[in-house]
């Protein structure tokens, strides 16, 4: 199963970010109060739902034409400034259900 969340929407891929974009998410998770925490909440069903799984949390979507060269990883160094056309976030989530790479993770994709 995926699940299409928000960047740093679960603890787990909070804890991976640099301090400065741990403090960027948390300002952003503030302003946006009731929209992150239903994010957060999407996120602990899902883990609970004893399901192997894969939370896809890109940054900003993009209405912008799929270019085929997508980053996918951890948050390692990895920033909610970035952007992600919506065909590539498709694209990366129809071949992840293939290839199962990242189970029970939560994954950052970017274009």
């Amino acid at each position: 199963m995926e699940a299409l969340t928000g960047f740093g929407t679960s603890a787990i891929s909070r804890r991976r970010l640099s301090p400065a974009m741990r403090g960027t998410v948390g300002a952003v998770r503030l302003l946006v109060r009731t929209g992150f925490r239903a994010k957060e909440r999407q996120d602990a069903h899902v883990r609970a739902s004893g399901l192997t799984y894969t939370t896809v949390q890109p940054p900003t979507l993009a209405h912008s034409p799929a270019t085929g060269t997508y980053r996918h990883g951890d948050y390692r160094g990895k920033s909610i400034l970035g952007k992600t056309s919506r065909p590539d976030l498709a694209a990366f989530m129809l071949d992840n259900l293939e290839q199962d790479r990242y189970p029970d993770q939560p994954v950052y994709v970017q274009t």
